[in-house]
C-alpha cells in the first residue's frame, strides 16, 4: 500500500483517521494527566515528607529535652552532690596513688569490693543507683568529674576512668574540650548573673566524634554543672550518648517507604546517624547539597537533589525529595533531612500509566474497529455504484439503480448514476440510428451501378463505393482520405474548388444538363468525358456520382461545373 494518504481508499482512510484521533486523544489526555498526577503525587509526597520530617525533629528534641532533664535532675539531686563529695573524699585518702590504684581495682579483671577502702564504701554505696539509673535511660556512661578535671566517678569503667581532662591522655578529645568549656563559661556567667539566669550556661554538648575508650566508635557528651546551694562551682555531671541511642530516635522508617529514610549530617557534613544507603557511614560519608546548605543557615523546606549517596562523578544518579530543618543542640548546629526517592514517589503515577496506556490502547483498537465497521457501512454502497458505473460504461445500461431511496450523499451518487444511466440508454439508441444509417448509406453506394464518392466540406474523400475504384483502377479502399480535387482533370481542376463551396452553399442536387461537360482524370493522368451529379446527402458529406458511359477512364468523374 502507498504512504502517500491520496492514493488510500475510504475503507483505510476512515479507520486510520479514527485511530489517528483516537491516539492523539489518548496521547494528549496520557500527557496531561500524567503530568496533573505527578505533580499531584510529587507534591503530596513533598508535603507528608516535610510533616514527617518535622515529626522526626520533634522525636529529637524531645529526646534531647529528656536527656537535659535527666542532667538537672541528676545535677540537683542531693544524692549526686552527695556521691560527687564522697568519692572526692576517697580519692584524696589515696593520694597521689588514687588514679592508677582505682584502675587496677576497677578496671578489667579487677575487684573493687575486696578492698577497705573508703572510695570503695562510697562506690558500693552510690554505683548501683547511678548504673541503674543510665540503664534505664540508655546512656553507654555516666561521670562524676571534679573541679579539677578528675574523673572521680564512672558507670562503665573504661580507660577514660580516673584520668584526668585538664592534662591527662584524654584532654584533647571532645569530651576534655567539653568539660573545660563547661567550666568556663560557667565562671565567666556566673561572674556577670545571677544563677537563676544561668541554666543554658550549666550545660554543654560535645558533637559525636570517635571516641578510643568506647573502642573507637563515635559517641557524644551532654553536660551538666555540679554547684552547691550558693553556686559555688564543685564539678561536673556528664553523660555519654551512643550513636545507637540517637538511631534509635533518627532510624523510625514509618511513613518513608522502602528506601526513604531520616539522617542527621554535622555542620563539618559528615553523617551523625546510619543510613540504609551505606553501612558504617557515621562520620564517614559526606553530604554537600543543597538541602543541607539551607538547613545549616538555619532554613527548613523541600528540595529535589540527587542521591547523595551516588558517586560524585555519576551525572545520572537517582533523584531524591528531601526535607530539610535545622537543628540546635548548645550551640552545635545539625542538618535533618527526610529522604525519599522520586521514583519511589512517582511507583503509583507510573502503575497509573500503565494502566492508562492499556486502557488507551484498547480503547484505540475499539475505535479502529468501529471504524472499520463504519467504513464498510460506507464504502459497501460506493464500490456497488462505482462498479455498476464501469458496465454502464462499458455499455450495459439494461441494469437497475440501488439506494435510490437514501437521503445521503450515497443516495445523491445513485440518483447521478440513474441520470447517467439513462442518458447512456439515448446514447447507445442514437449511436445504433447513426449507424444503421450509415450502414444504409454504404449498402447503397456499393449497390450501386455508377462510381459514387461521399466528401466532407473540404472535399476529402471519406468513402468511395466499389464501382468507384473499379472505373479508376484504384486498390480498395486507396481511395478514401485523398481530395475529390485530384479526380478533376488538370485544365479545369484550379476552379473546381470554387465550385464545390458554391454547391454547398446551395445544399441542392445538382446534375450535368444544359451544356455541362464532364470529365474525369484516370489514375494514369487520362482524361475521359464522363457525366456526373451532385446530391448532398443527409450527413455532414457530399455525394458525387457519375455514369458509366465512355470507356478507358480509370476514376471516377467528379464535377467540372
Amino acid at each position: 500500500m502507498s504512504i502517500n494518504p491520496n492514493h488510500w481508499t475510504i475503507g483505510v482512510k476512515l479507520p486510520a483517521a479514527f485511530a489517528t484521533i483516537a491516539i492523539a486523544t489518548s496521547i494528549l489526555v496520557g500527557v496531561v494527566g500524567y503530568s496533573i498526577a505527578r505533580n499531584a503525587v510529587v507534591a503530596e509526597a513533598e508535603g507528608d515528607l516535610l510533616d514527617l520530617t518535622i515529626a522526626h525533629k520533634a522525636e529529637i528534641d524531645e529526646f534531647l529535652d529528656h536527656v537535659d532533664e535527666d542532667l538537672e535532675l541528676l545535677s540537683t539531686h542531693p544524692w549526686t552532690i552527695m556521691a560527687l563529695r564522697s568519692f572526692a573524699s576517697g580519692w584524696q585518702a589515696m593520694g597521689s596513688a588514687a588514679a592508677p590504684e582505682l584502675g587496677r581495682l576497677y578496671g578489667a579483671g579487677g575487684e573493687p569490693y575486696e578492698s577497705a577502702s573508703l572510695y570503695a564504701r562510697h562506690h558500693e554505696q552510690y554505683d548501683p543507683w547511678l548504673t541503674s539509673f543510665a540503664e534505664q535511660r540508655g546512656y553507654a556512661d555516666i561521670y562524676l568529674m571534679s573541679i579539677n578535671g578528675d574523673v572521680l566517678y564512672s558507670v562503665a569503667k573504661e580507660e577514660d576512668f580516673a584520668t584526668n581532662l585538664i592534662d591527662g591522655p584524654y584532654s584533647d578529645t571532645g569530651f576534655g574540650r567539653t568539660f573545660r568549656r563547661l567550666q568556663d563559661q560557667y565562671r565567666d556567667a556566673r561572674a556577670t548573673r545571677d544563677r537563676a539566669d544561668l541554666h543554658e550556661d550549666e550545660l554543654a554538648f560535645s558533637d559525636f566524634d570517635y571516641y578510643a575508650p568506647n573502642g573507637g566508635t563515635p559517641v557524644a557528651f551532654h553536660g551538666h554543672i555540679l554547684a552547691g546551694q550558693d553556686g559555688e562551682l564543685l564539678g561536673a555531671l556528664f553523660v555519654q550518648l551512643s550513636e545507637e541511642r540517637l538511631q534509635e530516635t533518627i532510624g523510625v522508617k514509618a511513613g518513608f517507604g522502602e528506601d526513604g529514610e531520616t539522617i542527621l549530617v554535622g555542620a563539618d557534613r559528615l553523617l551523625r546517624s546510619e543510613s540504609v544507603r551505606r553501612s558504617g557511614a557515621i562520620l564517614e560519608a559526606r553530604i554537600d547539597n543543597a538541602a543541607v546548605t539551607a538547613a545549616l543557615d538555619g532554613q527548613s523546606g523541600v528540595l529535589r537533589v540527587p542521591d547523595w549517596s551516588a558517586p560524585a562523578d555519576d551525572h545520572h544518579a537517582d533523584i531524591d525529595i528531601v526535607a530539610y530543618l535545622p537543628i540546635e543542640v548548645l550551640g552545635l548546629d545539625w542538618a535533618l533531612l527526610g529522604i525519599k526517592p522520586v521514583e519511589e514517589v512517582m511507583a503509583p503515577v507510573h502503575h497509573m500509566a500503565l494502566d492508562v496506556t492499556l486502557t488507551a490502547a484498547g480503547a484505540t483498537l475499539l475505535v479502529i474497529l468501529v471504524g472499520i465497521l463504519a467504513a464498510r457501512q460506507i464504502t459497501r454502497p460506493i464500490l456497488s455504484l462505482a462498479g455498476l458505473t464501469r458496465r454502464v460504461v462499458d455499455g450495459e445500461t439494461g441494469i437497475g439503480v440501488p439506494h435510490l431511496d437514501r437521503g445521503d450523499e450515497v443516495g445523491e451518487m445513485a440518483r447521478a448514476l440513474d441520470v447517467f444511466k439513462d442518458d447512456a440508454e439515448r446514447v447507445r439508441r442514437l449511436g445504433e440510428a447513426v449507424e444503421a444509417e450509415r450502414r444504409t448509406l454504404h449498402e447503397v453506394l456499393d449497390s450501386a451501378p455508377e462510381p459514387m464518392f461521399v466528401i466532407d466540406q473540404g472535399g476529402t474523400i471519406l468513402r468511395a463505393n466499389i464501382e468507384a475504384e473499379r472505373a479508376f483502377e484504384y486498390e480498395p479502399g486507396t481511395l478514401v482520405g485523398q481530395s475529390i480535387d485530384s479526380l478533376v482533370p488538370d485544365d479545369v481542376r484550379g476552379g473546381h474548388a470554387a465550385l464545390r463551396d458554391g454547391f454547398v452553399a446551395e445544399r441542392t442536387m445538382r446534375t450535368m444538363r444544359g451544356g455541362r461537360h464532364a470529365q474525369g482524370a484516370g489514375s494514369v493522368r487520362q482524361d475521359f468525358p464522363r457525366r456526373s451529379g451532385l446530391e448532398p446527402p443527409p450527413g455532414a458529406g457530399r455525394l458525387y456520382s457519375c455514369d458509366r458511359s465512355g470507356q478507358g477512364y480509370h476514376r471516377t468523374a467528379q464535377s467540372g461545373a
